[in-house]
């Protein structure tokens, strides 16, 4: 029977079947799973949004942040019982529609290989001047008591979670410029790096940490962050092609399952990706590219997509500006990421970063002072629980990553921007499960209604500048 109505589709279908999830701009209602049966609008829908799941793009990896070292301390820092709830609310499964349970069920991080600018000072895990053999290679003597712990627990929580690492620079006497912020990787260190790199594959699988992708380098066009390193295309084609891809295999073990990503910088330079793809011995090692929206268009992912369609497109990196207009952030966000880069082909959505403190550290001198995270902590002082505080970002990916689990599709969805309904649509073939992620960016409350293949599923009203997830 084909339900004209919302409200007869609940009569026949039980008020269990969909499920409503709104987030309001002024903040009243935060990712709250909403009584159906009151959100049932008595006028006709203005816009209609038809799911077609027949219509498939690109298999989904996940949505989440970036795990840095200054994220780490401040989780390891936690009361236990406080960070082993935090990270449960974050990252346990929830079981998906229907489930009771709470959190948001992030199945995707990216962590820093070496440090990054969210840390307290720039290291890398080999900073004994000369070491070619790398006798000094350590991932524990800088991250046994942070990162390492953290991630530990957080696979202990969800086993499989998909884990990208990247480094912000070699260590600094591979570079031209024996320094971390900036300059290149000497040629005659190629392989020698490439080593550093299946070291820690190793160590971290060691440890019970499989890393499940990497970047040789973030942001290879831009040297001015502490650390950084300057990688060009041809440099990131030789380096993958001869030492990387080949030392990986060779080196078999844990290494084998990890994806190689290029490039890993802004949309605004499609060429580097196309360069390093365009050689053949490159292509065979590398998975796919990643990218940033600090510069650019979005569309650039599609682009590359059409020219390697064999090639996948992750999404890896977005920062919110403290101190942030929560309204305007988190509309953007939604369209631009959420939306924006699944309708481009990304396979992930990561934002950076998941927690600082109330001062937007650690950080680095020079690096990021004003990158909001997700989650806020103030520690406090004699054990006491620390005063969490779940910012734009944490919302932003909630949306998505509570219902959209690895495995499920992108699929078709009607094209709805002119009325100012920005909306993307997954679906899972296993359990049949389906989201739509709605964003009203119209200064109006609209009511849509939500069709599978012209059946209706739920007419509901998405308030204006707000946000729905619809799931079932």
């Amino acid at each position: 029977m084909r339900c004209a109505l919302a409200v007869l589709l609940w009569l026949f279908c039980g008020a269990s079947a969909v499920e409503v999830w709104l987030t309001t701009p002024d903040q009243s209602v935060l990712f709250q799973k909403q009584d159906v049966t009151s959100r049932l609008p008595p006028a006709a829908s203005s816009v209609s949004v038809d799911v077609d799941p027949s219509s498939r793009f690109q298999v989904m990896s996940g949505f989440g942040w970036a795990m840095t070292c200054g994220s780490a301390g401040l989780l390891a820092s936690l009361p236990d019982a406080q960070r082993a709830s935090l990270l449960r609310e974050l990252f346990a499964d929830v079981g998906g529609v229907g489930s009771n349970e709470t959190g948001v069920a992030s199945a995707f991080l990216r962590v820093n290989l070496g440090a990054c600018d969210m840390c307290a000072e720039p290291y890398t895990y080999d900073d004994v001047a000369g070491d070619v053999a790398l006798a000094h290679f350590s991932v524990a003597g800088r991250e046994n008591a942070t990162l390492m712990p953290v991630l530990a627990e957080i696979v202990g929580i969800r086993p499989g979670i998909e884990l990208l690492a990247t480094p912000w620079s070699a260590p600094a006497w591979m570079k031209s410029n024996n320094a971390f912020i900036g300059g290149s990787l000497l040629t005659e260190y190629y392989q020698v790096y490439a080593n550093y790199f299946v070291k820690y594959f190793e160590e971290m699988a060691d440890a019970g940490i499989t890393i499940t992708g990497i970047t040789p380098q973030n942001e290879p066009l831009y040297g001015g962050n502490n650390p950084s390193m300057v990688m060009s295309a041809d440099e990131e084609t030789v380096f993958i092609r001869d030492y990387l891809g080949p030392t990986m295999k060779a080196a078999g073990g844990p290494s084998l399952g990890v994806k190689i990503l290029t490039y890993d910088h802004n949309c605004d330079e499609p060429g580097y990706p196309e360069t390093v793809l365009s050689d053949s011995g490159a292509y065979s090692y590398v998975s796919g590219s990643a990218y940033h929206l600090y510069a650019g268009d979005v569309s650039a992912m599609s682009e590359v997509h059409n020219m390697f369609p064999a090639k996948d497109i992750y999404f890896t990196e977005q920062y919110t500006p403290a101190p942030g207009n929560f309204t305007g952030d988190f509309m953007w966000g939604v369209q631009n990421l959420i939306v924006g880069a699944s309708q481009n082909w990304a396979r992930s959505v990561l934002l950076w970063n998941l927690a600082a403190d109330p001062d937007n550290g650690p950080h680095t001198v020079g690096g990021c002072d004003v990158c909001l995270p997700a989650i806020t902590i103030d520690l406090q002082s004699n054990g006491a629980d620390a005063i969490i505080t779940r910012n734009v970002q944490y919302y932003i990916v909630a949306h998505a990553s509570r219902f959209v689990q690895p495995g499920w599709y992108h699929v078709s969805s009607t094209d709805v921007t002119s009325k100012s309904i920005s909306n993307i649509a997954f679906y899972d073939t296993a359990s049949g499960h389906c989201a739509v992620v709605l964003a009203n960016s119209a200064s109006k409350d609209q009511t849509v209604t939500v069709t599978m293949k012209s059946s209706t599923i739920i007419t509901t009203t998405v308030p204006a500048g707000a946000v729905v997830t619809v799931a079932w």
